[in-house]
């Protein structure tokens, strides 16, 4: 099994790039034929080698050294036994087809699959502190993937698939540029827990099994972190998998339009939110899922996603609210963790998220006194038929109302009125288009939350004094309005606080009008025109 030894234009210790179909750019000027080894070496500096559609060939080895480029143009390559990538590079280009029993990368090396190109790996294809990169291809694998190592990684978009399309390892899999389908099963070794990074818009997809339940949560777990670009869906889609199939350790950076999809949830499963914890249980008590996230905050504006078998439904959903909508012949149920819901709410012990709240629980007025809860109102908003202009949230800036007011952005309804400079003013009034927005990138459906007290009060949310909940005509809007009703038949008649009221920009004293301006200015947000 002779090796053929690639010289370039150059000479065989000063190697160049160049055709592969040119005889002098090889050592004793003889094309490799079939069954040949094929040696690559480095030179004193980088070169590529181009192989155009006139070359199909099955070789024995191929080995692509550091600085050196072997770029398959519309090439047809086959290795029976291996092509081994040390710190070079292997692309295989548009229309190319390369077939591989094994394949090794390593020392920083990489194999660039464009999406007409099809690449297929029969045996062990390992990727040592190296890089795979889809630009949607359809990568064929006989035994899966090793990511050998922090630094290995799989990047891109396209698929990877055939007869055991898994992946296992200590590394990466990143979705960039488009949807990335992973076919087989992905971080099932408890020594090599492979990470996902969900990328901008993108959707990471997951067909089977993915962590293996060792310590659920715990760092035995794989983790997943998600770009969350403002205006970008990012979403983690477990296909086919069941709640009891995805094992996730540490979510982070999971923000508003971000998804995670958990198929497979079964009649009386529950869905529950405690601070940064999402807990679904089978019905029944039996097996459970724990995901938990970075950070409260990071629940703010996100949605956690189930797919059920039709007629089924999930109940006990605690901190948010469930949206059913048909998908086929089956049924998707989602939990909306959204605006409201993640909004910190001052107690005595503490800030809390306010759909943590329940009847009898304590919190802080605007003027120190603890004050029970009576009753936690919920109503859902379906997009779609909302009055953008009542119903979509506002966003306050953190900082926009006065230092450290709010403490971080907080979301309400447009008719939420809080408290600036002695007015009760409605947020939608506050819209100015820099440091107070009206949201447009919303869920489908999203749920706020209203907390109702003995008395009209002011609650801090976010540090920021803002109204208890006064019932008014809209009060059936709520989704749980007939517990208020069955805690007060008779109704109840509580006095508004004896605030002047601003529900309308032009209502706005001009003074709350320049001092939110010169906020937004030193917040560096120029006020829109």
């Amino acid at each position: 099994m002779p090796t053929v030894i690639w010289q370039g234009t150059g000479n065989q210790n000063h190697p160049r790039g160049g055709a592969w179909e040119t005889k002098t750019n090889w050592v004793g000027g003889a094309l490799p034929t079939t069954g040949d080894s094929v040696s690559f070496g480095t030179g004193f500096s980088a070169y590529t080698v181009t192989a155009s559609s006139a070359t199909t060939i099955s070789l024995a080895d191929v080995g692509i050294a550091s600085g050196v480029t072997l770029a398959l143009n519309a090439a047809n390559i086959t290795s029976t036994n291996q092509i081994t990538v040390t710190g070079g590079k292997l692309q295989a280009n548009a229309n190319s087809t390369l077939v591989a029993n094994n394949l090794a990368l390593s020392a920083g090396g990489e194999l660039d699959v464009a999406s007409t190109a099809k690449v297929s790996v029969s045996s062990a294809f390992t990727v040592a502190s190296s890089t795979v990169n889809l630009a949607g291809a359809t990568l064929t694998l006989g035994q899966g993937i090793l990511l050998s190592g922090s630094n290995a990684s799989l990047i891109g978009f396209g698929t990877v698939g055939g007869s055991n399309g898994k992946v296992t390892g200590k590394g990466t899999i990143t979705s960039s540029g488009g949807n990335l389908t992973i076919t087989g099963a992905v971080g099932n070794d408890a020594a090599n827990v492979t990470g996902l990074i969900v990328g901008s818009g993108t959707t990471l997809a997951l067909t089977t099994n993915y962590g293996i339940g060792v310590g659920t949560g715990s760092l035995l777990d794989p983790t997943v972190t998600f770009t969350n670009v403002s205006g970008q869906t990012d979403t983690l889609q477990a296909v086919v998998i069941g709640q009891g199939q995805l094992y996730l350790g540490a979510i982070s950076n999971f923000g508003q339009g971000d998804f995670i999809d958990v198929q497979t949830f079964g009649s009386g499963d529950t869905v529950s939110l405690s601070g940064s914890t999402v807990k679904i249980s089978a019905a029944g008590g039996g097996s459970s899922q724990t995901y938990t996230f970075s950070a409260v905050g990071s629940l703010t504006g996100a949605q956690i996603a189930a797919e059920v078998v039709a007629s089924s439904s999930i109940t006990g959903v605690s901190g948010g609210a469930i949206r059913t909508t048909t998908v086929g012949t089956t049924t998707a149920d989602q939990l909306s963790i959204c605006f409201m819901a993640g909004t910190m709410i001052r107690t005595p012990e503490g800030e809390a998220p306010i759909e943590t709240l329940k009847r009898g629980d304590l919190v802080l007025t605007a003027d120190g006194e603890a004050k029970p809860v009576v009753w936690l109102g919920r109503q859902t908003i379906v997009s779609r038929f909302a009055d953008p202009v009542r119903n979509l949230p506002i966003r306050i800036a953190a900082g926009a109302l006065a230092d450290n007011v709010p403490s971080r952005d907080l979301l309400v309804s447009p008719e939420h009125a809080l408290l600036v400079e002695g007015v009760l003013v409605h947020a939608g009034a506050l819209v100015n288009g820099t440091s107070v927005r009206r949201e447009s990138q919303v869920p489908d459906s999203f749920v706020y939350y209203h907390v109702e007290l003995e008395d009209h009060s002011l609650v801090l949310a976010e540090n920021v004094p803002a109204e208890t909940f006064v019932d008014n005509v809209d009060r059936r809007n709520f989704d749980n309005w007939a517990e208020h009703e069955a805690l007060y038949p008779e109704g109840r008649a509580v006095a508004e606080l004896p605030l002047q009221r601003a529900k309308a920009l032009r209502q706005v004293p001009l003074s709350i009008r320049a001092a939110l301006a010169e906020r937004a200015a030193a917040l560096g947000m120029s006020e829109a025109a």
